[in-house]
């Protein structure tokens, strides 16, 4: 029987029993390789690196949106103590517009509370 397709599970199975941990299990794997480097798969063909290709204008798009991202940062670092400056100053104005309203509120509750008490009578006169 060949071990081609019992490496991945032995290594998973040595690294679960070994004695001395994970670390120790990885060594315990790489000597069983090594003992029996002619079974199974060999690591040249285990690890294979994707090749990608590009054309050149890829490599333009990906400059080009490279270059504007960091203007764009560089246009955004001069606005962040503006902005800051100016959320503080909207703060202020709304708490003196929660101030105002609440004046106004207590004012109106004091007029209508004048309005009800005003007693009045109309008389005509005849001249």
């Amino acid at each position: 029987m060949a071990s081609t397709h019992l490496w991945p599970a032995g290594g998973i199975i040595a690294t679960l029993f070994s004695p001395f941990g994970p670390a120790m299990g990885a060594r315990l794997v790489r000597w069983v390789r090594w003992i029996f480097g002619d079974e199974g798969t060999p690591p040249g063909q285990r690890e294979v690196v994707p090749e990608v290709s590009l054309d050149s204008a890829s490599v333009n798009r990906i400059r080009d949106a490279v270059r504007d991202g960091i203007q764009g940062g560089q246009e955004t670092e001069g606005r962040i103590a503006q902005l800051t400056e100016d959320v503080s100053r909207q703060r202020v104005q709304i708490q003196h517009l929660t101030a105002e309203n609440e004046r106004l509120r207590n004012e109106v509750r004091t007029l209508q509370a004048s309005t009800y008490t005003i007693t009045g009578t109309i008389t005509r006169h005849v001249g």
